[in-house]
């Protein structure tokens, strides 16, 4: 619960740069504290302040600040994150341009063997391999769209 209660207390605080917590015993203690970047170390009595659902909450909003990091910052990570999203659109994109036409094909049919001849005439939609999936994506980051 230490370093729950620490993340809400100093939510900008860095494990391991800032603050180390190790156990002594059967206590998880705090071993070392940045004073310079986080002022005074808390006491023992203000860590237990902090419940259980706002340590959760401190931890939930970690991992989601660093997922929003992904797709946002300029680091690779970000881009592949984002050209894997971009080719994942496209093939939703084809997806739905399909079905359309589908739609408008069943609408305008007449008869079942006219309703037969215009699905037939809709282009396949075949299926998508591994390297294709690989190329696509590095295709993504290769032409910028994914910065």
């Amino acid at each position: 619960m230490v370093d729950g209660a620490i993340q809400v207390l100093f939510p900008t605080a860095i494990p391991v740069e800032d603050y180390l917590v190790e156990l002594v015993g059967a206590t998880r203690t705090v071993i070392y504290w940045n004073t310079a970047k986080l002022g005074a170390q808390p006491n023992q009595a203000t860590l237990d302040a902090v419940t259980q659902q706002q340590a959760d909450d401190a931890r939930l909003a970690v991992k989601r600040d660093n997922a929003a990091a992904l797709t946002t910052n300029g680091a690779a990570a970000g881009n592949v994150t984002r050209a894997i999203v971009a080719v994942l659109v496209d093939e939703l994109n084809a997806l739905r341009q399909w079905l359309a036409s589908f739609k408008v094909e069943v609408a305008a049919a007449t008869t079942l063997a006219d309703l037969k001849t215009r699905v037939a005439g809709l282009p396949n939609m075949p299926n998508r391999t591994l390297a294709q999936a690989k190329t696509a994506i590095l295709d993504r980051i290769d032409d910028g769209t994914a910065d």
